[in-house]
C-alpha cells in the first residue's frame, strides 16, 4: 500500500467526470431543499431528484474503483481539499512521531510503571519505520503517524495510528481506518491491528469501523496488555491469522 499519498490522479478524464457528478449532486441537493423550504413533499412531487442522488453517487463510487490509478483513494472534503493527506515518514520524523506516542500512550504506561525516557525511546525505534511509515498532515500541519505493513497475501497489519490530541474526535482516524479497509477489502484482505486493553474509546471505534476482537496479547509484565482485533474481507475467513 502506498503511504506517499494525497490522491495522486492520474487521468484528467476520469477527475472531470467525478466532479461534474458531485457538482449534479450539489445541485441535486440544493433543488431537493429548496422543494421542501416551498412545502412540498420532495418524495411524492419530485422523486425523481432523490433517485437521481443515489444514481450518480454510484456511479461515482464505480468510478472511484475502476479509475487506472493504483493509489487508494482517500477521503476528502468536497472534492477540492483532503480531509487528511500522508506523506513519508523520514529519520528526522522519530522525534515527532515518539513525542505523539508519548501524549497518548503515557497515561496507560504509568499505570503499570514509571515513563522512563530512555527505555521508551528504545521501545519505540522498533516501532518507527522511516520510509515505510508515513505522517498525517491536516491543514499544512503534522498531526499524527500511521504504520502499515502490506506484503504478502496475508491480512493488512494496522501496525500504526496515532493522532494529536487536538485534531482527536474529528473523524480523522475513522476516515483513515475507512480508507485502509476499502483498499485491503476491494483486494479481498482481512486488515489486523493491536490496540492497548486499557484504551475502551480505541476499540470502540474500531468496533463501530467493523472490527472485533479476536485474543488478547500476553505482553511483558510492565507493559500494557494488548488486544489482536481483525476486520475481514466481505464473504472471507471469520478468522484472520495473525
Amino acid at each position: 500500500m502506498a503511504l506517499s499519498i494525497s490522491y495522486a490522479r492520474s487521468s484528467a478524464s476520469y477527475d472531470e467526470l467525478e466532479k461534474l457528478l458531485q457538482n449534479a449532486t450539489d445541485a441535486l441537493d440544493g433543488a431537493a431543499r429548496r422543494v421542501k423550504d416551498l412545502g412540498l413533499n420532495p418524495t411524492k412531487n419530485v422523486r425523481g431528484i432523490g433517485e437521481a442522488i443515489v444514481l450518480a453517487s454510484r456511479i461515482r463510487a464505480q468510478i472511484c474503483a475502476v479509475r487506472p490509478d493504483s493509489t487508494p483513494r482517500y477521503m476528502r472534503k468536497g472534492m477540492n481539499a483532503p480531509l487528511y493527506e500522508l506523506r513519508p515518514a523520514t529519520v528526522a520524523d522519530f522525534d515527532f512521531c515518539f513525542r505523539l506516542n508519548e501524549r497518548n500512550m503515557r497515561p496507560f504506561v504509568e499505570r503499570l510503571r514509571v515513563w522512563g525516557e530512555a527505555t521508551e525511546r528504545a521501545a519505540f525505534a522498533g516501532q518507527f519505520r522511516a520510509g515505510r511509515d508515513a505522517i498525517v498532515v491536516v491543514d499544512g500541519r503534522d498531526v499524527g503517524h500511521l504504520g502499515v505493513d502490506d506484503a504478502g497475501d496475508g491480512p493488512v497489519v494496522l501496525r500504526m495510528i496515532a493522532l494529536a490530541p487536538e485534531v482527536q474526535r474529528r473523524g480523522i482516524g475513522a476516515a483513515i481506518v475507512r480508507d485502509i479497509l476499502h483498499d485491503a477489502h476491494r483486494r479481498g484482505r482481512a486488515v489486523m491491528l493491536r490496540v492497548t486493553e486499557e484504551n475502551i474509546a480505541a476499540r470502540r471505534l474500531y468496533e463501530r469501523l467493523g472490527f472485533r476482537a479476536v485474543d488478547v496479547i500476553a505482553t511483558p509484565e510492565a507493559r500494557p496488555g494488548k488486544v489482536l482485533m481483525v476486520a475481514t474481507a466481505p464473504g472471507g475467513p471469520t478468522r484472520a491469522a495473525p
